[in-house]
């Protein structure tokens, strides 16, 4: 399409799991791109040459602890540009200042952000709510921190949930009966249940709940097989904890092929990430598989709330492996059409988790209404 000169997009970074969403913004928005060329977090980045157009690069520099500033990202807002998409993180110093001269120069701001988790202290609280307050448009991950941002005092006009998405596209090619295969049987030489873990393999995940419960399990004469898909610094010890049931666990190893990936996905019974759950929920559902993760939502990550208790997963007590092994063996007994249950899961994401309609928001909001 005619690039739209209007809309720009002033992003902290370029994660490759965004290539559909960033591609079709630049389709159907037609906007200009400008990302940080690194981050804090280890993430990959995506090949700029995918895009149709020039993508800039801004110089991320790191002050102290986790602020930061995207060198070159003021003078972005002298540019002829009406709309600006922009990370909504107060962290970026350098935002603010674009968000105060936009503000000055009559210019519309759209952050992408968390918002408001509901853990806020007061001084954290006090900053939220005036980064936010130099803002035209909030873009959220969840229904969750716009309830939260009501309840604290901002228009619901001002906030729009956008949600989270991967590669919404490339997922739904891959969905089908062409991913059956008995690759769990092969490897266990049983029919046991398989409970799935996928991530980085860190403290955060605390995947020992899910090889104490699995253990609580087994001791109760109702064993299940754990594959978990990953690496990172927890592996080690997580082997070691579950040493002494061998039979019962598959260490994989992180994968990165979509196909592979989704063969384990698709034939596993259940995916359960006792820590925050994030984006691995997502990636879970789109190929029909429940998941489980804790019910403190205050630490939750937002994509907790594509999970529909006893339909498409459950919650169970943090940091409690009884009640995740009560909760693992209620859902898999319960389970009684595993084809219903695929069905119900990948029905969120055609709803709210997909690229599509993430970019009808933006349509919306810089093209059909572009007044504040």
């Amino acid at each position: 399409m005619t690039r739209n000169k209007k809309t720009v997009a002033i992003l902290n970074f370029a994660p490759v799991y965004r290539k559909t969403i960033y591609l079709l913004m630049e389709d159907k928005l037609g906007c200009d791109f400008y990302f940080g060329d690194k981050t804090l977090a280890d993430v990959k980045k995506l090949d700029y040459s995918l895009f149709s157009n020039k993508v800039n690069e801004l110089k991320f520099v790191r002050l102290f602890k986790n602020f930061n500033w995207l060198s070159g990202s003021i003078s972005l807002s002298f540019k002829p540009y009406t709309n600006y998409i922009m990370t909504g993180e107060p962290y970026c110093i350098s935002s603010w200042f674009v968000l105060i001269l936009n503000r000055i120069l009559g210019k519309k701001s759209i952050v992408w952000t968390h918002g408001w988790y509901g853990n806020e202290g007061k001084v954290k609280a006090w900053v939220k709510r005036l980064y936010f307050g130099l803002t035209d448009i909030i873009l959220l991950y969840g229904e969750y921190a716009k309830k939260k941002m009501m309840e604290v005092g901002f228009d619901d006009k001002k906030l729009h949930v956008i949600y989270n998405s991967l590669d919404y596209e490339m997922h739904t090619e891959l969905f089908g009966e062409s991913l059956k295969e008995d690759i769990y049987q092969r490897h266990f030489g049983n029919m046991l249940p398989v409970v799935l873990f996928i991530g980085r393999l860190v403290r955060t995940k605390k995947l020992e709940l899910l090889i104490k419960s699995q253990k609580i399990s087994a001791s109760k004469g109702q064993p299940f097989n754990v594959v978990i898909i990953g690496g990172g610094e927890d592996e080690q010890r997580l082997k070691e904890l579950s040493k002494t049931d061998d039979a019962y666990f598959w260490y994989v190893g992180p994968l990165y092929d979509e196909a592979t990936i989704g063969k384990f996905l698709f034939n596993a019974d259940l995916c359960v990430s006792p820590g925050n759950v994030g984006l691995t929920a997502i990636h879970a559902l789109t190929f029909g598989l429940p998941v489980i993760t804790h019910n403190n939502f205050l630490a939750q990550m937002p994509e907790f709330e594509a999970i529909t208790p006893g339909k498409t997963g459950m919650f169970f007590k943090e940091n409690d492996e009884e009640d995740l092994y009560n909760k693992i063996v209620e859902f898999l007994e319960n389970q009684s059409n595993k084809d219903e249950t695929r069905t119900q899961c990948r029905k969120i994401i055609a709803e709210h988790y997909n690229p599509h309609e993430q970019v009808k928001i933006f349509k919306k909001l810089c093209i059909e209404n572009p007044a504040n």
